[in-house]
């Protein structure tokens, strides 16, 4: 075991729980960049130089157009983050990195800080993605995309620069598309709903307009 790795294996969970447990953008916004830059580095060889600064840029672009984004969100831009808390979610978190470590690398390059790492994002984009709320969809998105890719370097090895170029294209067109959902999500329903959740199927468009009667009733014989 590297220590080095562990740190940083650490540093990348300790972003991906505050993403996903915060009830707030900003932090939200501010572990998932933290993750992202991170997660590139739970490699041994370390990626070469210009890989590196297109993960660096694109972690920095995904974080800027979702700050951006939330500026008009509503109520002090709070999120649908965890609702056990981020205590409950670093104790999943470590659940899975624990199993993720004891599975090694499969492959002959193999990284068990890698395969620990991945493991746990796994663990923790899954819930986000199904939690209704714009910003969260996109932060488990963006984890689950690196989860893959941390897994992919558990087993196999180091990411050719040439992958880091495409995760890098990848991580920036989602950040991108979330922040044009977070944006619609505002402008449509006033909140980062991406569905809306009140009983009945009312939705605000529909309030206040009388339904349509149709031109013709038929006369009843008594």
């Amino acid at each position: 075991m590297s220590p080095a790795l562990a740190v940083i294996g650490v540093a990348v969970l300790a972003g991906a729980v505050v993403a996903v447990a915060a009830h707030e953008g900003r932090p939200a916004i501010l572990g998932l960049i933290l993750a992202l830059i991170a997660a590139p580095l739970v490699a041994a060889p370390l990626p070469p130089v210009l890989p590196l600064t297109a993960r660096l840029v694109a972690a920095i672009l995904v974080g800027y157009v979702l700050w951006i984004a939330m500026r008009s969100a509503p109520a002090h831009g709070r999120t649908r983050g965890s609702r056990l808390g981020w205590p409950v979610e670093a104790l999943v978190a470590g659940a899975a990195a624990t199993v993720g470590f004891g599975l090694g690398g499969a492959g002959a390059g193999g990284n068990p800080e890698a395969m620990s790492v991945g493991l746990a994002l796994t663990a923790l984009a899954i819930p986000p993605l199904v939690r209704g709320d714009a910003l969260q969809v996109g932060i488990g998105t963006a984890l689950l995309v690196t989860a893959v890719e941390v897994l992919r370097v558990g087993l196999a090895g180091p990411a050719s620069p040439l992958e880091h170029l495409a995760a890098s294209a990848v991580l920036a067109a989602i950040g991108a598309a979330v922040a044009l959902l977070v944006d619609a999500s505002i402008a449509t329903g006033g909140s980062l709903e991406v569905a809306d959740r009140r009983p009945g199927g009312a939705r605000p468009a529909d309030e206040g307009v009388e339904p349509v009667r149709p031109w013709y009733r038929p006369r009843l014989r008594r």
